[in-house]
């Protein structure tokens, strides 16, 4: 039985891999998972689920259950997504730029770096 203590982390945990793993996936993962969601053109639910779980990350280093280099990891593809909002943006948030975007790609990348992190 896991102890109530180390639930809640890796239930946190969880939520992080899932948020990243949606990041690294294709475009077309992505796009299947917002249909699936009945949201095909909310592109920004992307960030939106990552945002869910980002907060979450001090306590997880903390638990000692990622490391500093994973946090670290998070913290870059926190700050990449948060360069792409705002109206100005508004057009790396389509289908067309989650398929075409050098931003998609680099955002990416960036999540595979992350998850490989927590997997190490």
């Amino acid at each position: 039985m896991v102890s109530t203590q180390i639930a809640p982390i890796l239930g946190q945990l969880q939520l992080l891999r899932t948020a990243l793993t949606l990041l690294a996936s294709s475009s077309e993962e992505q796009l299947d998972h917002l249909a699936a969601l009945g949201i095909p053109d909310a592109v920004d639910e992307l960030a939106l689920e990552f945002d869910d779980a980002a907060p979450l990350v001090p306590q997880l280093v903390a638990a000692k259950a990622i490391t500093t280099e994973a946090e670290h990891a998070i913290h870059l593809l926190d700050q990449r997504l948060t360069s792409m909002s705002g109206r100005e943006h508004s057009q790396l948030w389509t289908r067309s730029a989650l398929k075409t975007a050098p931003q998609w790609t680099e955002i990416r990348a960036l999540a595979r770096s992350a998850l490989d992190l927590l997997a190490a």
